[in-house]
């Protein structure tokens, strides 16, 4: 195959380029201020599904469990989130968000949404299009449980992705050989 007059390994070289638009995207998205992935998808994971115990969310972050109480004290010193036990069981600890935790989720999922618009900005209509139908192919092959699929997406806008228009959350809901427990 030849890419700009120059033969190449597509595979390899697709790869390459894919690696690096996964930097550059990441580059974009991460709001100024030096705050780490860990604490801003704890906060956005908290916004979306408020009460969410510790436990499960350490699966979101893919930390341990003492990494995971450790992000979670330093968002509680700064009052963004709150902990409580939960109910019934006093060993889980819900997490839900203040609202002045609210208002930075909400915007640090604005900020990051217009970012990605922009990286998108030099594409033709029929290219996003194209690029749509790609993303989808490879987001849906992305997961096939929900513990994965919840930490693929732990930046996402979730009012914006809901039910089939998920691609990720629509594989894992299809999956069969997963246990339902899993979906």
């Amino acid at each position: 195959m030849y890419i700009l007059g120059v033969a190449q390994d597509s595979g390899a070289l697709i790869a390459n380029w894919l690696g690096a638009l996964a930097m550059a995207v990441a580059d974009v998205q991460r709001p100024a201020g030096g705050e780490s992935d860990s604490r801003l998808a704890a906060l956005l994971t908290v916004d979306e599904f408020p009460g969410i115990d510790v436990r499960e969310l350490s699966q979101v972050l893919g930390l341990t469990h003492s990494a995971t109480v450790r992000v979670v004290d330093r968002l509680v010193a700064d009052a963004l989130v709150t902990r409580s036990r939960g109910d019934g069981d006093g060993r889980r600890v819900a997490v839900t968000g203040t609202a002045t935790g609210r208002r930075r989720a909400a915007a640090l999922r604005r900020n990051r949404l217009q970012a990605l618009e922009a990286v998108l900005e030099p594409l033709t209509s029929l290219q996003r299009s194209q690029f749509a139908g790609i993303l989808d192919t490879l987001l849906r092959s992305s997961s096939r449980a929900r513990s994965s699929a919840r930490h693929i997406c732990r930046f996402c806008a979730h009012s914006i992705c809901t039910g089939s228009a998920c691609p990720v959350g629509s594989s894992v809901l299809t999956n069969t050989s997963v246990p339902k427990e899993d979906r």
